[in-house]
C-alpha cells in the first residue's frame, strides 16, 4: 500500500533523495574549488564525523561492559577506543567547521588540562542518574574519560581495582555523555538530517529556495576553511605546545599542563591534526585537488605558495616526529627537539597566513593568538 504524502517516510525518502540529487548535480562541477569543496564534505567531513559518533558509542558500549565485569582484556579495549576517539576528535578539531563551531561543542568534549578540583566534587556526589550535561566542562569529556581509564605512574596500574563504584558511574556518564554529542554532531552533517554536508558541497551553487545558505560563494566556503585551520594552528602552537614546554615568551615550562599525557597519545594528537591538515590541503585520500589544486589553478602566486605549504607541512610532521610520545617526557632534555617543532609549527602558520590565504583572496579574521 502507497505511503501517505505527509508521513515521516515520505518525507525522509524526499529529503533523502533531494540530498543526492543536489550531490549528483555538484559532482559535475568544473572548477577546482568546486570539485574540492564537494570532495571536502563527502569524504572528510561526513565520514569523520560519522567515525566520531561510531568509535564514541562503542567507547560507552565497552564502558558499561568495563564495569558490569571488569578484566584486564576490556580495560585494554577501551582505552584503544578512548585512543581512536581522541585522535578522531584532533583530526576534527584541526578545522572547526560547520555544526562543531555553531554549536560550541568543542569545550565540551576537549576542555585540557582536567580541573583536578572539580573532578573530585563532581566524583563525590556523582550516581547513576547524573545528568552530565550538568558537569563542568574541565570534569567531563575526553580529560576525564582518560583520568578514569590510566592511572598516574603506569608501572603502578591500579585502574581494575578503582573501576567500582562512584568512578564507574562517573565513566559510564562520562562516555555516555560523549556519545550522545558525537551522534548530534553527525546527525547534523547527514544529507537527512541537518544537511550540513549538502550546505557545504553546494557553496555558491544552492538552489534559490528561499533558505538561508551559508556559503553565498565559492570564495566563501574557502575563506571559512582557511580560517578554521589557521585557528586550530594557532590553538595547537600556543597552548598544546608553547605553553606547556615554556617556548617562545611562556616562560617556565608547565608539563602538567600538557594534554593526554597519561596514555602517551599527545604527541600522536599532533600528528592527527597535521595528518588531516594534510588531506585538506594537499588532496590527499580522495580530497582532489585539494586547496593545493584550487591555489595551482590560482597562477604564478598560487603555485608558489602551494608548493612552500607543502613543504612545511612535511617538515612540521618529521619535527613532531622527533617528540616523545608524551610530550611531559622529555621537555627538559630535550628542549632543541621542542624548539625545532615550534619553529616548524609557526612557519606552517605564518605561510598559511600570508602565502595562501591571500593568493586565494581570502581575508583571515582576527584571533587572540595572533602574534604569539
Amino acid at each position: 500500500m502507497p505511503l501517505p504524502p505527509t508521513s515521516p517516510a515520505t518525507r525522509h525518502a524526499a529529503w533523502l533523495l533531494a540530498g543526492l540529487a543536489l550531490l549528483s548535480s555538484a559532482a559535475q562541477a568544473a572548477t577546482p574549488a568546486q570539485r574540492f569543496l564537494q570532495a571536502l564534505a563527502e569524504h572528510e567531513f561526513l565520514p569523520a564525523y560519522q567515525g566520531f559518533a561510531a568509535d564514541s558509542a562503542a567507547l560507552a558500549k565497552t564502558s558499561a561492559a568495563l564495569c558490569t565485569r571488569a578484566d584486564a582484556e576490556k580495560l585494554q579495549l577501551a582505552r584503544a577506543q578512548w585512543r581512536a576517539v581522541y585522535l578522531r576528535w584532533r583530526g576534527l578539531d584541526a578545522i572547526q567547521f560547520g555544526p562543531a563551531l555553531d554549536l560550541r561543542v568543542g569545550r565540551a568534549l576537549d576542555a585540557w588540562p582536567l580541573r583536578e578540583s572539580l573532578f573530585q566534587r563532581q566524583l563525590a556526589k556523582v550516581d547513576a542518574h547524573t545528568d552530565f550535561r550538568e558537569v563542568g566542562a574541565q570534569a567531563k569529556g575526553l580529560p576525564a574519560i582518560e583520568h578514569l581509564l590510566w592511572p598516574s605512574t603506569p608501572a603502578a596500574d591500579t585502574t581494575l581495582g578503582e573501576l567500582t563504584g562512584a568512578r564507574c558511574s562517573y565513566l559510564q556518564g562520562a562516555t555516555r555523555e560523549l556519545a550522545r554529542e558525537a551522534q548530534m554532531l553527525a546527525l547534523r552533517w547527514s544529507p537527512q538530517g541537518g544537511r550540513y554536508v549538502r550546505e557545504l558541497a553546494l557553496a555558491g551553487h544552492s538552489p534559490q529556495d528561499g533558505r538561508h545558505h551559508p556559503f553565498p560563494t565559492e570564495r566563501a566556503a574557502l575563506g571559512e576553511l582557511v580560517n578554521r585551520i589557521v585557528a586550530g594552528l594557532e590553538v595547537s602552537l600556543q597552548q598544546r605546545l608553547a605553553r606547556p614546554a615554556g617556548l617562545g615568551a611562556n616562560g617556565a615550562p608547565q608539563p602538567e599542563r600538557f594534554e593526554a599525557v597519561r596514555s602517551a597519545s599527545s604527541r600522536d594528537g599532533l600528528l592527527a591534526q597535521l595528518a588531516a591538515l594534510r588531506r585538506v590541503l594537499l588532496g590527499e585520500n580522495g580530497l582532489a585537488p585539494g586547496v593545493d589544486g584550487v591555489l595551482r589553478a590560482s597562477g604564478d602566486a598560487g603555485i608558489e605558495a602551494a608548493d612552500t605549504v607543502r613543504g612545511l607541512l612535511d617538515h612540521a610532521e618529521r619535527s613532531l616526529q622527533a617528540l616523545p610520545a608524551a610530550l611531559d617526557q622529555g621537555v627538559g632534555t630535550q628542549r632543541p627537539q621542542f624548539e625545532a617543532a615550534h619553529l616548524a609549527l609557526r612557519s606552517l602558520l605564518k605561510a598559511i597566513q600570508t602565502e595562501l590565504a591571500p593568493s586565494l583572496g581570502i581575508t583571515l579574521d582576527f584571533n587572540e593568538n595572533d602574534g604569539d
